[in-house]
């Protein structure tokens, strides 16, 4: 059985307990970009428990919607732009190359990264901080 294998199994069976059990959860990070066709290896599952109950599902693990997810992994990669640590480094490029997924997943599937839901989930400064450091020829051409 091969790493991604296990960890879908693994996944599962965790999922199963949680839902049996009524606690909401969402499978985010590296593995849930696995699961929407990303070739960058990880060796963890992160799961985020007690999501508001929309999220998407593939099969039977659910994972963060793709439009939401992309937020989560360019919140993370802001913290580690500039960082001269090798592991911030190192977090960074995973990061960036999950974004780029993400960014071609969501165009080749007609979606679009979901600011209202994420500014609904109390991130809505970084959402204005976002806006904010957009050029207003591009606000235009996201119009």
């Amino acid at each position: 059985m091969s790493t991604l294998d296990g960890m879908k199994e693994a996944a599962k069976a965790f999922s199963r307990i949680l839902t049996e059990n009524n606690i909401e959860h969402a499978f985010i990070g590296g593995f849930a970009l696995q699961m929407l066709g990303n070739v960058r290896e990880t060796f963890d599952i992160d799961v985020e428990v007690g999501v508001n109950g929309n999220e998407e599902l593939r099969g039977s693990v659910p994972i963060l919607e793709p439009g939401v997810l992309i937020l989560t992994k360019m919140k993370r990669a802001a913290q580690y732009i500039g960082s001269k640590r090798p592991q911030s480094m190192l977090e960074y490029s995973g990061d960036l190359q999950d974004i780029l997924h993400l960014l071609a997943w969501l165009r080749d599937h007609n979606s679009k990264i979901d600011f209202f839901r994420w500014a609904r989930l109390g991130q809505s400064n970084n959402v204005e901080m976002l806006d904010s450091a957009l050029n207003p020829s591009d606000k235009a051409k996201l119009e």
